[in-house]
């Protein structure tokens, strides 16, 4: 397993967009697939405490607008293969994972670009997106060992703000509007 890490870790190549974006590259010559990662820093922290879990809400929407684009761009036969976008959040950090051809590489770019840039997040996806979070935090939270999980660590970060993000009385997106969500 060492092995593996270290010689893994060799073959990632660093560097810096002109905003001093970090971009990390790891190159596969056997792969037909690329994979483009995003890591958006803030994770839940960055929710309000009020709106807990709408940093999720909102790297949900990013991803659906990135597949929107993508779904544009394959409808006018531009984009050949298929594409898997997997998109989640944690405490402090929130993710999105393209898996894409090599030869649709730049037009994921684009895509992601699309998003970023022109993307527009309608009440309609907004309440979706609302609902269907709310919906998997209380399934989730209704188990009893996730309420004790919660409980804990609610309970060892007390002081801290994680605190927050654990708290089994706040009301899970009670708050949360397309105001919110548009404005965050």
């Amino acid at each position: 397993e060492d092995i593996f890490f270290f010689e893994t870790f060799k073959s990632i190549k660093k560097i810096n967009l002109k905003n001093n974006i970090p971009v990390y590259i790891k190159e596969n010559t056997e792969s037909q697939n690329i994979n483009i990662s995003l890591i958006i820093s803030g994770g839940e922290l960055a929710s309000p405490k009020e709106e807990k879990w709408q940093r999720t809400i909102l790297i949900n929407a990013f991803a659906r607008k990135i597949q929107d684009e993508i779904w544009s761009l394959k409808r006018v036969g531009k984009f050949s293969g298929d594409t898997s976008i997997k998109a989640w959040t944690n405490e402090i950090n929130s993710y999105i994972n393209i898996i894409c051809m090599k030869e649709d590489f730049e037009l994921a770019l684009q895509a992601v670009f699309n998003a970023i840039i022109y993307g527009e997040i309608t009440p309609f996806i907004a309440d979706n997106l609302v609902s269907e979070q709310a919906y998997q935090y209380h399934n989730k939270t209704s188990f009893l060992t996730n309420q004790l999980k919660y409980n804990a660590l609610e309970y060892l970060y007390r002081n801290s703000d994680f605190k927050k993000i654990y708290d089994l009385d706040i009301n899970v997106l009670e708050k949360t509007n397309y105001d919110s969500i548009s404005l965050a």
